[in-house]
């Protein structure tokens, strides 16, 4: 079985034994991957949440394409992240959760 993911063609059987040996986790974001597309969940949505390999240090930065390098993480979070460090993902994933708290708190 062939899976398609932004145009090349990946064993899906490779995706899921390195799901099986690094955990199903995504490292940027925390939330769990989902392997399956759940019905009722439109495809859109379910690009953003499928699973990828995330280079820990991006290959143009002078990152290796070793299993090392990688972790577990939603295509989504991977495609966001480009090849920023992986503390500014994560510092931008805290202040866009901390407005919106905030904007709430400030109507309600």
């Amino acid at each position: 079985m062939i899976w398609l993911k932004f145009g090349v063609q990946t064993p899906m059987l490779s995706i899921k034994r390195f799901l099986k040996k690094y955990g199903n986790q995504c490292h940027l974001c925390g939330d769990n991957i989902l392997f399956v597309r759940p019905k009722g969940m439109s495809k859109r949505q379910w690009q953003q949440e499928m699973p990828s390999r995330d280079h820990v240090i991006p290959k143009s930065l002078g990152g290796s394409g070793l299993l090392q390098n990688k972790k577990p993480a939603h295509a989504g979070c991977n495609a966001k992240r480009g090849n920023a460090p992986i503390i500014y993902f994560r510092m931008k994933l805290a202040l866009k959760s901390l407005n919106e708290d905030m904007f709430v708190n400030i109507f309600r």
